[in-house]
């Protein structure tokens, strides 16, 4: 369950007659920049579902139909309620010519709703890394989509499990599950598929080959090439959020390619232990964005997600 939660950050850039100022009249050097993203700040998990776990995959056709019911095997906090259902993604995937954002907002600067869920994983959960959090106008209380909470972030005062999951009535990940990884994973070899993506490319978490056409090269815990942006934010703490990027939203990061060892959809071309020959992979991180953030092929329309 999204909570709506609206926050209005509160730290202000002051103004100054220094001409390397911003649009909103602030000089950069008077924002100090931080990264308050945190992958592991959920509540302990004290609860195992009664329903059991549903993930089945089942080719028909050129698709893969994936049916799951939102309920894990591992621990969670409180309760969670079954809602079987099937999606539909493609058997064979491509890259297309043009990313696809899981959010129509994300880095594009685009005002939009929420675009779709990621993936599901083989727990029969979805991982849906971005929430309905638009930055509200203090003024008229118009949405602002081009900054959109960072679920993950120390100012979100969201709940979360130790798996960075909620929701009792449609379980989800927000990011790294990662009390469940830490029973399947380690560092000694490459990561177990964790699902796969709404555009049909398999997911994986973090630990992979450090040649990407290599089975044999070292394993690397791989990072991605997202970093909080420098400076003061352009708005005014009305339309817009002012103060210090600090990653509180979404647009507080940036894309800096070559920074780590993946793209922008957290991703690569790699070969792993289920596809020797290669294929795109996307990867789980544990810093921002730790759930990828755009598609590198065709989402499934069943992964859509609409909000009125």
């Amino acid at each position: 369950m999204r909570r709506f939660l609206y926050i209005i950050l509160l730290m202000g850039c002051f103004a100054c007659s220094d001409k390397n100022t911003n649009s909103n009249g602030s000089d950069d050097s008077d924002c100090v920049n931080a990264d308050t993203y945190l992958i592991n700040n959920g509540m302990a998990c004290n609860n195992t579902p009664t329903a059991a776990s549903i993930y089945q995959l089942q080719t028909v056709g050129d698709q893969v139909a994936i049916t799951f019911n939102y309920v894990p095997e591992h621990k969670v906090l409180g309760n969670v309620n079954a809602n079987l259902r099937t999606f539909y993604i493609t058997a064979n995937p491509d890259v297309a010519t043009t990313v696809t954002q899981v959010a129509n907002t994300s880095f594009t600067g685009n005002s939009g709703y929420i675009a779709y869920i990621f993936g599901i994983a083989k727990t029969g959960v979805p991982f849906d890394p971005v929430a309905n959090e638009p930055w509200i106008n203090t003024a008229n209380g118009a949405k602002n989509y081009e900054w959109n909470l960072e679920v993950l972030s120390a100012n979100a005062g969201l709940v979360y499990d130790c798996n960075n999951a909620h929701d009792p009535s449609r379980y989800h990940y927000h990011g790294s599950p990662l009390q469940y990884l830490s029973t399947i994973e380690d560092s000694s070899a490459h990561s177990g598929l964790l699902g796969y993506a709404a555009d049909g490319f398999p997911i994986y978490y973090k630990y992979g080959y450090q040649n990407t056409a290599d089975s044999g090269s070292a394993i690397v815990a791989l990072t991605s090439s997202y970093r909080i942006k420098e400076g003061c934010r352009p708005g005014n703490g009305i339309s817009a959020p002012d103060g210090a990027y600090d990653g509180t939203y979404v647009a507080d990061y940036e894309y800096v390619e070559g920074l780590g060892d993946l793209d922008a959809c957290n991703g690569r071309f790699a070969v792993t232990p289920e596809f020797p020959e290669g294929t795109y992979v996307y990867y789980i991180t544990d810093e921002f964005p730790s759930v990828p953030r755009c598609f590198a092929g065709t989402p499934s329309d069943d992964f859509k997600i609409n909000i009125p």
